[in-house]
């Protein structure tokens, strides 16, 4: 515990923190205002926080092992949090070493993993404990002696209210579950919902959910399986000089002029990486997902399709023959 103590007190820069441990012994760290107490119940409260503070300050809380003072919670919080940035700086660099690591290995394939194992179970298991509409959120009781289903209707109008929703406008649900909160938007507000899951049974329960209520014309669901694109996994963004997700797009004038055009072998390499890709997924990919709508900046909606031809691979190597023509015309 000295060594914990020892640390906070040189993290704590602003305002004073009156610390009291679980052995009864009070500290007080810091300087000036505000001053506020805080009460620590659990011997190792301290060293589990400062080892993990996003997590563990919430985590320990619900587990009762520290209190505030009453009504000063928020002071409490405000301290803690003001001096926040140098608890990042000076105990995330070891303490939090390998919460770092496990996040950078818990990345794509491993995140789609993760969904799986989670979410493709059988249905039945999730209506087993889920309100009727399947919301996978907490729900929102403004009012005490709600059930569950009313409290879920209640977050779902508390969420519409504060989107200000009109009938027509869109909405991206990026984690739309089993497509309660889309459907309900939908139905009751107009509103147009594309829900992102990385499901595929959620994908099939929320689509069906959709199509028995006739809303299939203002909502779709699509799984997004998040695999890394070829433009950053094959490092071309740094080959060609350009931004990791514009890929050229949105450029000031400026910053074309400044562009040099690259070897023609290596953006050939490219459009055969893409074209290589784009074949992996014609392969795995069935009719419904060929027909489903997709819209790509500047050209209009179109099935999937559709777009690829236009956009990945006849419009690519339009590039490439443009590049071409300019490499001869300046004598390159």
């Amino acid at each position: 515990m000295t060594r914990e103590l020892a640390l906070l007190g040189r993290l704590i820069q602003s305002g004073t923190l009156d610390l009291e441990t679980a052995d009864g012994a009070r500290h007080r760290l810091g300087s000036g205002a505000p001053c506020v107490r805080w009460r620590l119940s659990g011997r190792e409260t301290l060293q589990r926080i400062l080892a993990d503070p996003d997590l563990e300050l919430g985590e320990a809380y619900m587990r009762g092992e520290w209190q505030a003072e009453p009504g000063r919670l928020a002071d409490l919080l405000t301290l803690l949090m003001r001096n926040a940035g140098e608890l990042a700086g000076q105990v995330g660099r070891l303490a939090r070493l390998p919460q770092l690591l496990w996040q950078q290995l818990n990345r794509v394939r491993a995140s789609y993993r993760n969904v799986a194992s989670h979410y493709d179970l059988d249905e039945w298991l999730f209506r087993r404990f889920l309100d009727a509409e399947m919301y996978y959120s907490c729900a929102y009781f403004p009012q005490p002696g709600l059930d569950l289903e009313a409290a879920q209707r209640a977050k779902a109008e508390h969420i519409a209210a504060k989107l200000r929703l009109k009938p027509g406008m869109r909405v991206l649900d990026i984690g739309s579950g089993w497509g309660s909160l889309a459907l309900h938007l939908a139905k009751y507000h107009g509103a147009v919902v594309t829900g992102l899951t990385l499901s595929a049974c959620q994908l099939e329960a929320a689509g069906l959910s959709a199509r028995e209520r006739g809303l299939a014309d203002r909502v779709q669901f699509i799984l997004q399986d998040r695999k890394p694109t070829v433009w950053l996994e094959g490092g071309y963004h740094e080959c060609f000089g350009l931004e990791r997700v514009a890929q050229g797009t949105g450029m000031s004038t400026e910053d074309a002029n400044a562009l040099r055009l690259p070897p023609i072998d290596e953006w050939l390499e490219y459009q055969q990486a893409v074209w290589q890709a784009t074949e992996a997924y014609l392969a795995s990919a069935d009719a419904e997902t060929m027909e489903r709508p997709v819209r790509v900046k500047p050209w209009p909606e179109m099935p999937t399709a559709q777009a690829l031809g236009v956009v990945t691979l006849t419009h690519g190597h339009a590039h490439l023959g443009e590049m071409c023509v300019l490499r001869v015309l300046q004598g390159l």
